[in-house]
């Protein structure tokens, strides 16, 4: 094999995704299935609320899920505290409380570094790459010295061949041997400069026996498809499985978008960590401007620093313009891309038709290198050391994009190429909202760039067995692998349509439903799990649509898109009649919701609340972005260590800044029980400007959790708002805001993280009469293990719901 795909290959190998992880898990050993039970179906709805579910089957339009309930059961399941979708999917699918899987939030903070925030399913580490220091200089050395020795003999064996003289023979082959040793020492180094010297890796959070790992191990055939908190691929015999919530974009984040628009005004840095940029049609109709992709692996170190350097001078010259925000606009544009230099990228051609209201598209793979250059100007598409000019040979370019306005395109590919042995396939989407013209800009927005199924990196792991990701791609075609497909952020930073969004989301239902197809049609399966996530997402961006207190309630909209969160149960309804009618009668089916739903009006500023207390000491810090969270900054920047003592990070969380456990600590052990309920009662005593009340309740961590992760990452107290609360969206990160109280005035109007359990159940529906009271979500993984006769690992904490 030629020795540039035997380099391609081990950059292939050396790959990894820079996401949230979860490392594989074995089941118990010697277990094994008592009986021969038919097949069993787990359908689990992301976000399934209660309510909303009792009043559409009370309608009638739920009529698979009306002849499942009566022919088994219905009744509220519990959902975990807080209720959060990573950690209730990480409860049900490992059967224990979150103590035990390690997931107690979205984000994790780290008490050895005040202030940092990462994602709580994973955090990125580097390792060393294919071919270590010593092999970037044996592999040169020794295999020039074999191939000098080899030439140096066939030359000697030439030549007497010829006849030719001894001394000149040796000398001739000497010659020749040492230029082949030269050139292959020469080629061999310029192979091996491809493949980095280290490798970005995901390490995973969540801890713990999955249901699906269980199973397979004890010899269930077993399809897991959008299994939850599972990435990388959870590995055992007898399983396939696909990856879902938790599986990274070709960037390593959750769902990084892009924007690409004419309008100054809207190159903004977005609060969730998408990309906007402000194009510039040239003289030949053209805009340009680049998509990014992975970790460009092949930067040195030094060219690492000079890009490092410039983006740290072109943010100081945006942050030192604090005048009208127009004045801005230039400053940060340069600042993003230059901060984005480190990245792989393709090039993106736009050229628009304002008369016939298109646009065309075409992605450029190669080309120059945006490394050591601020690459878009103020005006113009961009200069000819970041882009290519017309014709370059060095461009490979994508078939053409035809898209009319306010339209989907189909999956676009990319090509991240990082030097001749390294390329990153992707897929993605284009919606075009305007093609410009008559006074209106142009505006085009990218969701999120899934690595393409069918040419996955071998060791991003979005499936086990590998072939079982592009064996769906083949049955049902092209398919997203984000582990959050749905374009929530860009909704939630007023980027999005609602129209685009709708749309995108229909289209992932559909798309889903083919990939639960193809895999039900594998053959000898006993044991199926399946997720669908749609039903949450639209309650996310639309509660306001159906709540007329909404800040941003608006009774024309709502006329319009209310009725998309009923169509997203009712085609939960027909997914189910997909699954019983492909499973058989005799099968047992379960569906499930991870939590339920309430409106989100109001956002509480618990760190603001914490400082004007006294609990807390300093200042709060700037706004921060999402995004943020993968550069490693300082979120608590403005916090005095010395004087605080506690503090809010996540979606719910109040962590004391307990001596022995935090960097800075200076909260004695012996004093903790007194400080957190000297905040609870605060807590439950607040109340809003008309004399709401704001919590329902504040519980300990210490009550809640039990497990080796508990005393180090969980929180000290954890916040049930009353429905129409949350934590404000600064609190998230670490921040806050001037008052302790504000209006929701983003899209994102429907909530359950941080909202009381009690008051945000989840659903379960069986096609067998189960023991409902008191049931939860970690209960539903030990009543399938005990269907098939299975032992429960016995560091589980569900009960079978099994009749006795």
């Amino acid at each position: 094999m030629p020795f540039h795909r035997v380099a391609r290959g081990a950059l292939l190998l050396g790959l990894l995704a820079s996401g949230p992880a979860a490392a594989p898990a074995r089941a118990q050993e010697g277990a094994a299935p008592r009986g021969e039970p038919g097949r069993v179906v787990v359908l689990g709805i992301d976000g399934a609320d209660a309510e909303v579910f009792e009043r559409l089957r009370a309608e009638g339009r739920l009529r698979h899920f009306d002849v499942l309930a009566k022919r088994g059961c219905y009744a509220h399941l519990a959902t975990t505290n807080p209720a959060q979708s990573p950690v209730s999917w990480a409860s049900f699918s490992t059967g224990s409380n979150p103590g035990k899987t390690g997931i107690y939030d979205f984000l994790r903070r780290d008490p050895d570094a005040p202030g940092k925030i990462g994602i709580a399913l994973g955090e990125k580490t580097r390792i060393e790459g294919p071919v270590g220091a010593a092999g970037r200089f044996l592999i040169p050395f020794v295999g020039g010295l074999a191939v000098g020795l080899l030439v140096y003999g066939i030359v000697l064996l030439l030549l007497r061949f010829f006849r030719v003289p001894d001394r000149a023979r040796r000398a001739a082959g000497a010659t020749a041997g040492l230029l082949a040793a030269a050139a292959f020492g020469a080629g061999a180094h310029r192979v091996l400069s491809w493949i980095p010297a280290s490798l970005p890796k995901a390490v995973s959070s969540r801890l713990g026996v999955s249901l699906w790992s269980a199973l397979g191990e004890a010899g269930v055939d077993t399809v897991a498809v959008e299994a939850p908190v599972s990435f990388p691929a959870d590995r055992a015999r007898n399983l396939h499985l696909l990856t879902g919530l938790g599986t990274p974009d070709v960037q390593g984040h959750w769902g990084f978008y892009a924007v690409f628009t004419e309008d100054p005004k809207e190159v903004v840095v977005p609060e969730t960590g998408g990309f906007v940029d402000a194009v510039a049609f040239g003289p030949g109709g053209a805009a340009y401007t680049r998509v990014y992709g992975p970790e460009d692996l092949h930067l040195t170190g030094a060219e690492k620093g000079e890009v490092e350097a410039r983006a740290k001078l072109a943010r100081g010259l945006f942050e030192m313009k604090v005048g009208v925000p127009s004045a801005k606009r230039f400053e940060e544009r340069v600042w993003r891309h230059a901060e984005r230099a480190v990245q792989s990228s393709c090039i993106l051609e736009i050229r628009r038709d304002g008369a016939a209201r298109t646009a065309t598209l075409r992605v450029g793979s190669g080309g120059p290198r945006p490394v050591l250059d601020l690459p878009l100007p103020a005006a113009g598409p961009a200069p000819a050391a970041a882009l290519p000019a017309p014709g370059d040979p060095s461009v490979s370019w994508g078939e053409p994009v035809a898209l009319r306005e306010r339209e989907w395109s189909g999956y676009v590919p990319f090509e991240f190429v990082m030097n001749p042995g390294l390329k990153v396939k992707g897929i993605g989407r284009f919606w075009l909202e305007s093609a410009g013209g008559g006074g209106i800009p142009f505006r085009l927005v990218l969701a999120p760039v899934s690595f393409d199924p069918r040419d996955v990196p071998p060791v991003v792991e979005v499936s086990w067995p590998r072939e079982f990701a592009p064996s769906l791609a083949a049955k049902a075609g092209l398919y997203n692998l984000v582990g959050w497909p749905c374009l929530t952020n860009p909704v939630k930073d007023s980027m999005l349509s609602d129209e685009a969004f709708l749309a995108h989301t229909r289209d992932l239902t559909a798309e889903r439903r083919r990939k639960l197809k193809a895999a039900m049609e594998k053959p000898g399966w006993r044991f199926l799990f399946v997720l669908f996530s749609e039903v949450d997402r639209v309650q996310h961006a639309f509660w306001r649509h159906l709540d007329p207190r909404s800040p941003l309630h608006d009774p024309e909209a709502a006329r319009r898109y209310a009725p998309a969160v009923d169509e997203a149960y009712v085609a939960m309804d027909e997914v189910l009649g997909d699954v019983l009618a492909a499973a058989g009668e005799d099968a047992v089916v379960l569906v499930l919701s991870d939590h339920g739903f309430a409106s989100f009006r109001r956002g509480v500023n618990l760190n603001t609340w914490l400082l004007g207390k006294g609990f807390q000491a300093g200042t709060i810090g700037p706004d921060r972005d999402v995004n943020e969270i993968f550069s490693g900054r300082n979120f608590l920047a403005g916090v005095d260590w010395g004087r605080t003592r506690a503090y809010a990070v996540g979606l719910g969380g109040i962590y004391l800044n307990l001596k022995g456990r935090e960097k800075r600590g200076i909260v004695e052990p012996a004093d903790a029980d007194a400080l957190c309920a000297e905040i609870r009662e605060g807590l439950l005593a607040l109340r809003d400007d008309d004399g709401s009340r704001v919590v329902r309740e504040v519980y300990l961590g210490k009550d809640l959790y039990r497990g080796p992760t508990a005393a180090r990452f969980a929180p000290d107290l954890v916040v049930g708002f009353e429905k129409g609360y949350r934590v404000s969206w600064q609190s998230t990160l670490g921040g806050g805001g001037a008052e302790v109280i504000e209006d929701n005035r983003f899209p994102w109007s429907g909530d359950h993280c941080s909202v009381d359990p009690s008051l945000v159940p989840g659903i379960l529906v069986s096609s067998i009469p189960l023991r409902t009271e008191g049931a939860g979500v970690m209960d539903v993984a030990p009543t399938v293990l005990d269907l098939f006769g299975v032992p429960a690992p016995k560091e589980w904490d569900g009960r079978s719901l099994l009749p006795r």
